[in-house]
């Protein structure tokens, strides 16, 4: 299935060096393989071999042998995509930066130890490479292309925003027992998506990233309890919130976890793990302990369907934040869905509940209720149209037609996931 991605036109618009990066599984390689111009591709594979993307590949073992033949490319103007990039050698960022500006050298990498050498003020690439972050589907691209009922579509466009979970979906039944059945399949490699991220990090840090992302995946967003937990475990020396900080600011810039300020408190913030489908296993693994023992549909299907139902209201959360153009927030007390502020001061400009079922009028009176007479958009979110003064219904229908994105200006040949 190809689906359009927004970020095609931005990478072909922009000219010269580019560095494209993001963690694994999100579309990076088949994007420029596919969609990006080029004249030579090549891989870095983990044993340091680069090889090229022919029919009959180009291996070479030799790095040096490797700079000899990407500068004549360069010289000649072409246009050469580096994929992996982090598992180079150091010295090689100082070879390749002699070759600037000549040709188009694209790099790509999953490391976050790559980005903080590439971008650092000690890099002899700082400066030269435009930045690219590929993160996961944009909500709307995710679900406009979707021959599905317009609820169904918008169940599995939250999934799809992990473009890698599209051709293991079957499409086909139940949304919920095909969903469960993808994760089922995948217990051992979604914790693995993290990849290389961390790759030169040492052991014990590795898993420290990784438990932070279990412990917030399965409704821990405090930074103290975090801290608390971790510590009891083994897996930090200290209890030292900042530590954690440290650690969840690094995910959150690879694009793993996510913070959402709480409504009207500058200094409060929830964090979360930004994949749906990743997120939704860490929950299950804390619930059921999936990744250590075979469970059942039957047992695990109503906390399933709670982290569905989660999703669901943080996409669109999500997708009205990228139409107003607007900030997400969230509210514990009272609680309301999502809120959409707008500007530096935070003015609220929507208030959305989200009932993903049958529509209810006492929940629209009661986002009337939490709005306490402020001027904004109150929008109930309803397999059902709810008729209630002020409140704004939208169906999945309505949704997909009145708020999603016009066509994109890209046909359906030339984007994908």
């Amino acid at each position: 299935m190809k689906i359009p991605r927004k970020e095609i036109e931005d990478i072909r618009s922009t000219h010269g060096w580019l560095l494209i990066y993001g963690r694994r599984k999100t579309g990076k390689t088949f994007l420029l393989r596919n969609f990006i111009e080029h004249d030579r591709y090549y891989l870095v594979r983990r044993d340091g071999v680069i090889v090229s993307g022919d029919e009959k590949p180009i291996r070479f073992e030799n790095i040096n042998h490797f700079l000899d033949h990407l500068r004549s490319l360069l010289h000649e103007q072409k246009t050469v995509i580096l994929d992996e990039f982090q598992r180079m050698p150091e010295f090689f960022q100082d070879e390749i930066s002699m070759l600037h500006p000549n040709g188009r050298l694209i790099l790509t990498g999953s490391s976050f130890q790559m980005m903080d050498k590439v971008l650092s003020q000690n890099s002899p690439l700082l400066g030269m490479l435009s930045e690219f972050m590929i993160d996961m589907l944009d909500p709307f691209d995710a679900v406009r292309y979707l021959d599905l009922p317009h609820d169904r579509a918008i169940e599995y466009g939250v999934f799809m925003r992990d473009p890698w979970t599209i051709p293991i979906f079957s499409f086909r039944g139940d949304f919920m027992t095909d969903l469960w059945r993808l994760i089922d399949h995948s217990k051992n490699a979604i914790p693995r998506l993290i990849g290389e991220i961390f790759s030169e990090e040492s052991r014990r840090r590795s898993r420290a990233y990784e438990a932070v992302l279990g412990l917030i995946g399965a409704g821990t967003w405090s930074s103290s309890e975090i801290s608390h937990t971790l510590f009891t475990r083994g897996i930090i020396d200290k209890n030292d919130t900042r530590l954690v900080s440290s650690y969840i600011r690094n995910l959150i810039s690879m694009g793993l976890l996510e913070e959402i300020p709480l409504f009207r408190n500058r200094k409060k913030m929830i964090y979360r793990v930004k994949s749906p489908i990743m997120e939704t296993y860490y929950y299950l693994v804390d619930r059921h302990s999936i990744d250590e023992r075979d469970v059942s549909f039957d047992e695990l299907k109503e906390n399933l369907k709670k982290m569905v139902n989660l999703q669901i209201e943080r996409y669109f959360a999500e997708a009205f934040r990228i139409k107003l153009g607007g900030n997400r927030e969230y509210s514990l007390d009272p609680e309301i869905d999502f809120i959409i502020t707008e500007g530096r001061k935070r003015k609220p400009r929507m208030f959305g509940e989200v009932k993903w079922g049958k529509g209810s009028v006492k929940g629209a009176w009661k986002l009337k209720e939490n709005a306490d007479g402020l001027d904004v958009d109150l929008v109930l979110i309803s397999k059902e149209d709810i008729e209630v003064d002020g409140v704004k219904t939208y169906t999945p229908e309505k949704f997909l037609q009145d708020v999603g994105y016009p066509q994109s200006p890209i046909d359906r040949q030339n984007g994908s996931t």
